[in-house]
């Protein structure tokens, strides 16, 4: 089974590298570097990747971001 990479999931949900360059406004070289060597995405790039696609700045690089939240700490609780 192969595991896409959230790196992966965002060029697909771009329409290809070169889409997903062209929208965030680096060369195509960039993301082909992102996927092919693992060059990590700036934390600039990683909000306006999420904005266009969906997918999240802490997937793109939880090093920076931190993990995903979990769904029981991010819910707001009444009190009173």
């Amino acid at each position: 089974m192969n595991h896409v990479t959230p790196i992966e999931e965002a060029v697909n949900r771009a329409g290809g590298q070169t889409a997903l360059a062209l929208s965030i406004g680096v060369k195509q070289a960039h993301v082909w570097n992102w996927l092919h060597r693992g060059t990590p995405v700036t934390a600039e790039l990683c909000k306006k990747i999420e904005a266009l696609t969906g997918v999240p700045s802490h997937d793109l690089r939880p090093d920076v971001f931190g993990e995903a939240p979990s769904p029981a700490k991010s819910k707001k609780v009444r009190v009173g």
